[in-house]
């Protein structure tokens, strides 16, 4: 019912609705909802709060907090999965369990570590050792070799129980008491030291990596992925994925589903329940629907219908709880029952009164006696008739009411009113409801594609261009092409190299040897390496002989020979390059001797003027070859 009082001479009205105890009246203006135990006991929670139910008792907590478990209780802390820990949000604690039977509090910058029955918190810089308690700073190996993990090292041991230390972009391998590294990209060989090429995909870039075996997950001409041994491929669209074994492809990219195998160890089911009719197989019917039966046959019917006889019927009418009356579906009619049942049209509503029960039309409400219906309640715009709902009507001339259930709040704009449902809040517009984050105070605009991004405490909006950073109590937004960064509000755009803690601008790409540490070189750079050292020179010169040298290259008149600064070219038609040597043409001759007249020959000065006499000793051409000496 709704109860219009008028306060001072203003004339505003307050509308009040009545809550199921029938005493209490909550305001809908202020946005105040009924919380209830039972019909007895009843208070107003504002919007923002929760209400809170015991027994007979029923109570509000503001919003960041939880009902307890007492009257009037309400708990801001965070409690942990074993429900015994209790956690500070304020202090950016998380809960470290094992299983859901014993946690304890890790402070921030903690890192949760587990082994066993066991749980305990390492400082962010050390890492979880393998016993309780124990936190280490490198990685000792099982013969004791101590690879260091903030290098990115992992150990690699063979059978003997001596180990080596592999880079992260590494691979181990192993063959009998033998261990060695291979680079990414590259797969073990079958003897030691060796590292074959990985396995190019049909799009020619993706390389698999044989000895994990990975395949190839291809969706035509919009490229491959590399799944490991046991996933599924999985292709939408231009998307492509892999979903764990025991899993099945979803609808869209990266979603994978769990299946469930029903009893004919067969039929896979997801969401679905399973309708099997024992050796005949089985098939998937969706949630709320009936699994039907016949001789060999197995089908589902829509919820509101019962089985038909044969395969694949399914009739209309539904048969009440007393097992006897059938009332007809298709015509929307509903069971009304007490102990017995009657039908009740579309346009009726169930009354019951003792073991009596009867139907009443529309606009009216169910009487004290057998039969009777009485007149219903008139809203404030004097159409709007509500029976055991509340009025909510909007404001000014010519306003609008409509029926609101005791468990959902009134909003109104202007002379419109519409209901929401009590964990969400009133729009700004007729009509709109919207659900706010779990913060309780923070609202995206989902008509914006906006999406809550929430700390343990604290939420923001992210839009779907822009990526959720979560840290301790808060949350922030960082471009797609960043990386959320090491503290709140921080987004990095700078990926870090392979050796950890290199890193370079946006342009920039690493350079790095192996094992050691990286540089940055820009587009126009090409990337050199040697030793253990990397270093970068112009695209237009070749990567020195030593760390950090630079050699220009001369084209040869072929245009195809390329001479470094230490050698020249020799051209005689095509072209090689004589290093220190003097050029004969088609070969090169070391210095002390003189051009042959044979290809590759090359005599020396004593010879030639013991060959050529005189001539040889005025300079003179001979077979066209101009013989200098002195």
């Amino acid at each position: 019912m709704c109860i219009r009082d008028r306060c001072g001479n203003n004339k505003q009205c307050i509308t009040k609705g009545k809550c199921s105890d029938n005493k209490t009246s909550c305001n809908e203006e202020n946005h105040e909802t009924c919380c209830c135990a039972g019909l007895h006991n009843c208070q107003c929670c504002k919007s923002a709060e929760t209400c809170c139910k015991v027994g007979s008792s029923s109570w509000c907590c503001k919003s960041g907090s939880t009902c307890g478990k007492t009257v009037n209780e309400c708990e801001t802390s965070n409690k942990c999965e074993d429900n015994k820990t209790t956690c500070k949000h304020e202090s950016n604690e998380k809960c470290c369990c094992v299983s859901s039977h014993s946690c304890e509090c890790c402070k921030s910058g903690e890192d949760c570590c587990k082994t066993g029955t066991d749980h305990w918190c390492c400082k962010t810089g050390t890492k979880c050792g393998h016993k309780k308690g124990e936190c280490d700073s490198s990685n000792k190996c099982e013969d004791g070799t101590v690879c260091h993990f903030d290098k990115q090292e992992s150990c690699c041991c063979g059978s003997s129980k001596t180990c080596v230390c592999c880079h992260s972009a590494e691979t181990c391998c192993k063959s009998g008491s033998d261990k060695w590294c291979c680079k990414s990209g590259t797969t073990c060989g079958k003897t030691h030291g060796q590292c074959e090429s990985g396995k190019k995909c049909e799009d020619n870039k993706t390389e698999c990596n044989h000895a994990s075996q990975e395949t190839c997950c291809c969706n035509g001409g919009h490229g491959c992925t590399c799944c490991k041994s046991g996933e599924n491929c999985c292709k939408t669209g231009t998307d492509k994925w892999c979903c764990k074994s025991g899993t099945t492809c979803g609808k869209s990219h990266g979603q994978c589903e769990s299946g469930k195998k029903c009893e004919d160890g067969k039929t896979e089911c997801n969401h679905d329940v399973c309708c099997c009719n024992g050796a005949h197989g089985c098939t998937c019917c969706k949630t709320g629907e009936n699994c039907c039966k016949g001789g060999t046959d197995k089908w589902c019917c829509k919820s509101g219908t019962t089985c038909g006889k044969t395969h694949g019927q399914c009739d209309s009418g539904k048969k009440c709880e007393d097992g006897k009356t059938e009332c007809n579906h298709a015509s929307q009619e509903t069971c009304c029952c007490s102990g017995s049942c009657v039908c009740c049209k579309s346009s009726e509503h169930c009354c019951k009164g003792g073991s009596d029960k009867w139907c009443c039309k529309s606009g009216t409400t169910c009487g004290k006696t057998h039969g009777q219906c009485d007149s219903g309640s008139k809203c404030a715009d004097g159409v709007t008739e509500c029976h055991s709902d509340k009025c909510c009507c909007g404001t000014g001339s010519g306003i609008k009411c409509t029926c609101c259930s005791v468990s959902k709040k009134c909003c109104t704009h202007g002379t419109t009113s519409w209901c929401c449902s009590s964990n969400q809040q009133c729009g700004t517009t007729g009509g709109q409801c919207v659900t706010p984050c779990r913060d309780q105070h923070t609202v995206c605009k989902t008509e914006s594609h906006e999406t809550c991004c929430c700390g343990s405490s604290s939420c923001t909006c992210c839009s779907s261009s822009v990526k959720c950073c979560t840290s301790g109590s808060t949350g922030w937004c960082c471009k797609q092409s960043e990386k959320c960064g090491s503290s709140t509000g921080k987004c990095d755009s700078k990926p870090k190299c392979p050796d950890g803690s290199t890193e370079c601008p946006s342009g920039q790409s690493c350079c790095c040897p192996s094992g050691g540490k990286c540089n940055c070189c820009s587009g126009s750079q090409r990337c050199c390496k040697s030793s253990g050292s990397a270093w970068c020179c112009p695209s237009s010169q070749q990567c020195g002989s030593s760390t950090g040298k630079c050699g220009s290259e001369d084209t040869c008149s072929d245009g195809r020979t390329h001479c470094t600064p230490k050698s020249a070219c020799c051209c005689s038609g095509s072209c090689i390059c004589c290093v220190g040597q003097r050029c004969c043409g088609t070969w090169c001759c070391p210095t002390g001797s003189q051009c042959g007249t044979a290809s590759k020959k090359c005599p020396k000065k004593e010879e030639l003027k013991e060959f050529f006499g005189e001539a040889g000793r005025q300079n003179k051409p001979i077979n066209n070859i101009c013989l200098l000496y002195t």
